[in-house]
């Protein structure tokens, strides 16, 4: 089966949403009952836009960069089952682009506008980890989970909500998202994820493709997602239980989204090249500011 083939079958995997939510720091031993929060800052979004994308890999290049216990599921693992595809795995960008991001801790609540929220990682097998306080299952079931390479802002309130909550990694990041108009409802966008760190913890990029208007859609998609991530042994989660969001899925030939590593990116490993175009799926979202769905972060130690 080539690469460039339409791999539908992943067109759930980045239904991710960021409305207004609550981070959490809760430290228990991993598969205990959660103790007390220890850092608990409450953040709301206005209107966010994103871009998603989802491309094969060699999944040796993704399980490098996952801890060995926790299993990068492959294309076979996740129902398309070609010659070679026990050893391929699918990594994802995303890039939100928010009206606002507001912080609210100890009574005090700071305000930041035109701020953006980026993640690189891929998907997982989750049997072994805890239970995540929103699931579909009761333990840590989603719609999907998904292992945190790199996690990125250019809002300083946001990452140090995260860093309070002892999520890793986080980083601060030049980001932009520029939209030109091609037709009613269809734009060519192009996202920049350009990090503030080394290069063993940078996963900078630049997406470019176009793409149909998620915003012009009704919001009616609801999910249920799992974001992990372990440092020095401790696992965190971002869990997300979102009512709906306007999504619009796409598959290669719908849309041809090219992804470029920005200088000394990791990403050039994962592809194995100099840039990439995503050959499993892209995604154009748009999630309306509501202050209904909840995001958790939680330490489980």
């Amino acid at each position: 089966m080539p690469l460039t083939q339409p791999l539908t079958h992943f067109r759930r995997l980045t239904v991710i949403s960021a409305a207004a939510f609550m981070v959490a720091a809760v430290s228990s031993a991993a598969g205990a009952a959660p103790g007390g929060p220890s850092s608990t800052s409450d953040v709301d979004f206005g209107d966010c836009t994103e871009l998603a994308t989802g491309t094969v890999a060699a999944l040796s290049e993704l399980q490098e960069r996952v801890p060995e216990e926790v299993p990068v599921l492959s294309l076979t693992d996740q129902g398309i089952v070609f010659p070679g595809s026990d050893d391929r795995g699918v990594v994802i960008t995303r890039v939100l682009e928010c009206d606002s991001i507001t912080v609210t801790r100890d009574g005090r609540t700071k305000t930041e506008h035109d701020r953006h929220i980026a993640h690189v990682g891929t998907a997982i097998d989750t049997s072994d980890l805890p239970a995540t306080p929103f699931s579909t299952d009761g333990f840590n079931g989603a719609d999907f989970n998904n292992y945190i390479f790199g996690y990125y802002s250019d809002s300083s309130i946001f990452v140090d909500a995260m860093r309070r909550a002892d999520v890793q990694p986080i980083a601060l990041a030049d980001i932009e998202m520029v939209d030109g108009a091609v037709e009613e409802c269809v734009v060519d966008r192009t996202v920049t994820v350009q990090p503030h760190t080394g290069p063993q913890s940078d996963y900078g990029f630049t997406a470019n493709g176009v793409i149909p208007l998620a915003a012009c859609e009704p919001s009616v998609v609801p999910f249920v997602g799992n974001w992990w991530s372990v440092e020095d042994g401790e696992t965190s989660v971002l869990s997300n239980e979102i009512a709906g969001q306007s999504a619009i899925f796409l598959s290669p030939a719908d849309a041809t989204i090219t992804i470029e590593p920005t200088r000394k990116s990791q990403l050039a490993e994962v592809f194995g090249d100099d840039s990439a175009t995503a050959n499993a799926f892209g995604f154009s979202g748009f999630i309306p500011g509501n202050p209904a769905p909840t995001e958790i972060i939680t330490n489980l130690g």
